[in-house]
């Protein structure tokens, strides 16, 4: 009977916790979220303060438009260019020959 695993001691009082996958309601000492199947260790959960994480600085650095360019290099207007020359010369060559 190796194969069947046993259950975890848990009681059906556990508080419930969201998924960090989906977003479910989990019991705090589960270890699978029952709905989406995501396996997470005890460690994941736990919020140590250390995350210096500055989300003011990842929206001027994300959103901000000051290394954005308007225009298009000029290689690729020429790309564009002579495409556009070739499909109106396979438009216009048989009327205009």
């Amino acid at each position: 009977m190796g194969w069947f695993r046993r259950r975890r001691d848990s009681s059906p009082d556990a508080p419930l916790v969201p998924c960090p996958h989906c977003g479910a309601d989990v019991r705090a000492d589960a270890v699978a979220c029952r709905e989406c199947g995501y396996a997470w260790e005890a460690d994941d959960l736990v919020d140590d303060g250390s995350d210096d994480f500055d989300y003011d600085a990842f929206v001027e650095r994300e959103f901000s438009e000051s290394n954005v360019s308007q225009s298009l290099p000029a290689w690729q207007r020429f790309v564009i260019f002579l495409l556009v020359l070739a499909f109106a010369a396979t438009l216009l060559g048989p009327l205009l020959f």
